[in-house]
């Protein structure tokens, strides 16, 4: 039930990860929870601390501090473990109050945008997008009329649908001697933050021809720049944001462009760095073709 000036309570929500001393706390799910909001930490060695909701960094995320502070003020979390079995909660209370100029700056979008914000998110407050889809159920049945799929002309032969209404297909895939496709594959665990460190890197061996760098996938736990450099030049730089995807793509493939040619003895190698105050995992994937 939704209240019209207050904010509904949070039962308590059990800790997945110890508090930290910069008041980063993490749980199954932080819905309920809003920035201003004043929360309590708990644990079943009797201690309680209020607390004041500084950030919602994510699903699993949040930035705590003592109440009635800026908010870059942080509190030290670190007695309340998930040994000691801690939750956090909040009680019904009254909604933070806002002016209407500070309502108006958080949903004007600037240049090059110069708009009013108007679009759809989930309850963490993340947009819609690819990864993460506007969920739909269909409920109910679609009924159409007889369909007949062509091939192409001259022969414009008619496909053929089985009784059960599947479709039987050939793939027939013809390799290319001396063309292999690798996938490089590797992950950054407990990267910290502040800190460059090496996600994924591959060298072309000797004895090939040359090799074509396709494509980079790279993905993690916390929003962070990703860069691509070739034998120590920098050559790409990609950023995620929290309210969209942590993940992003590096393509070096084009209607113009067949791919990143590279030497025997070239190397590529990708980089991540974060700047958030607790720990988190990255991977990246490198694809490229050889040819000998």
């Amino acid at each position: 039930m939704a209240f019209e000036r207050q904010w509904t309570a949070v039962p308590p929500i059990a800790l997945t990860t110890d508090g930290s001393t910069t008041g980063v706390i993490q749980v199954a799910d932080t819905v309920g929870f809003f920035v201003k909001m004043n929360a309590q930490l708990s644990n079943n060695a009797g201690q309680i601390l209020t607390v004041e909701i500084k950030r919602v960094i994510s699903q699993y995320i949040l930035l705590v501090g003592p109440p009635k502070t800026p908010i870059t003020t942080y509190s030290d979390c670190s007695a309340f473990t998930v040994a000691t079995a801690s939750t956090i909660s909040a009680q019904q209370q009254n909604k933070t109050s806002l002016s209407m100029e500070d309502r108006l700056l958080a949903t004007y979008e600037q240049e090059p945008l110069n708009d009013w914000r108007v679009r759809p998110v989930d309850q963490h407050g993340n947009g819609y997008s690819d990864s993460n889809p506007l969920p739909v159920v269909f409920d109910g049945t679609v009924s159409i009329g007889d369909v007949h799929i062509l091939g192409p002309a001259p022969d414009n032969n008619e496909l053929n649908v089985n009784a059960d209404g599947s479709i039987n297909v050939n793939i027939v895939e013809t390799p290319v001697a001396g063309n292999l496709v690798r996938n490089i594959y590797s992950e950054a665990n407990a990267v910290v933050g502040h800190v460059t460190t090496t996600l994924v890197q591959y060298t072309v061996p000797g004895g090939i021809t040359n090799a074509i760098l396709y494509r980079i996938s790279v993905s993690g736990e916390n929003i962070a720049k990703y860069t691509v450099f070739w034998n120590a030049a920098q050559i790409d730089t990609r950023r995620t944001y929290y309210g969209s995807s942590l993940s992003e793509y590096f393509e070096f493939t084009t209607g113009t462009n067949n791919g990143f040619t590279l030497s025997p003895g070239d190397t590529i190698v990708v980089k991540v760095i974060h700047g958030q105050p607790y720990i988190a995992d990255f991977e990246g994937r490198i694809q490229i073709l050889e040819i000998s």
